[in-house]
């Protein structure tokens, strides 16, 4: 990215949007009970903006869920051999996120 993006994932107790600067890192760990899901809300541009499943069972990604986010959208990183695979922003119909 060559521009800061804002995050906020569910898996904080207290949920804030955090601005990621260009190269930053972030990760956090998830308590598996029974089925944990992370959604995140991404907004990379005034235009482009939704939320991701952070982490689901379904990735088989174990303990290290891995994510790149670029200029036009986030991908999960494939544990196996790395590739990128896109992760659509779900939105709330009207442009509005809840």
């Amino acid at each position: 990215m060559q521009h800061a993006v804002d995050l906020m994932c569910n898996f904080e107790p207290e949920q804030r949007i955090t601005t990621l600067m260009p190269g930053e890192l972030v990760w956090w760990t998830v308590e598996d009970i029974l089925f944990p899901a992370v959604w995140c809300y991404l907004q990379v541009t005034d235009d482009f903006f939704g939320m991701f499943w952070g982490y689901l069972v379904t990735k088989n990604c174990g303990t290290l869920c891995r994510w790149r986010i670029k200029e036009d959208g986030v991908y999960y990183v494939q544990s196996k051999d790395g590739a990128l695979q896109y992760q659509w922003l779900y939105q709330i119909p009207g442009g509005g996120f809840v």
